[in-house]
């Protein structure tokens, strides 16, 4: 994915999940140790969920991929956690089906970002928006 790519087995050292807000920052060191760290942002984040959170987590990637093709791989545990706890919850219509789930995301704008880890770390956002920016020269989680 073009503009995220340069992540590849970069560190996650931590996130911050701001529900009020709708965000999500994913904190980033990059393989090369003189590089500033990297703040991957998400904007209108609608669900997410992460998975195999580990003290060292090394990412592959970030991929954007349609919400059709989300939904049809995701949608059967979505739904199932919605059933089961209300997760993932926020403004979608969860439960109802699929398909008015589909016209929802579509609606909104929504796109859909799979976390793909080299080492632990994985999941996926569903948000408006995600960049990355350095950190300032003296910030870290």
């Amino acid at each position: 994915m073009g503009a995220l790519s340069h992540l590849h087995d970069g560190r996650i050292i931590g996130y911050d999940v701001r529900g009020e807000a709708r965000r999500i920052v994913i904190y980033v060191r990059p393989e090369a140790t003189d590089a500033r760290l990297q703040l991957l942002t998400f904007e209108g984040v609608i669900a997410y969920r992460f998975d195999d959170v580990a003290d060292v987590s090394i990412l592959l990637d970030v991929e954007e991929i349609a919400p059709a093709r989300f939904l049809a791989k995701e949608w059967p545990q979505i739904s199932a956690g919605y059933h089961r706890s209300g997760a993932p919850g926020g403004p979608a219509p969860w439960g109802t089906s699929q398909e008015k789930v589909l016209a929802y995301l579509i609606e909104h704008a929504t796109k859909a970002f799979v976390l793909e880890p080299t080492w632990g770390m994985s999941g996926w956002v569903l948000a408006r928006s995600a960049v990355v920016t350095e950190a300032p020269a003296n910030r870290d989680p």
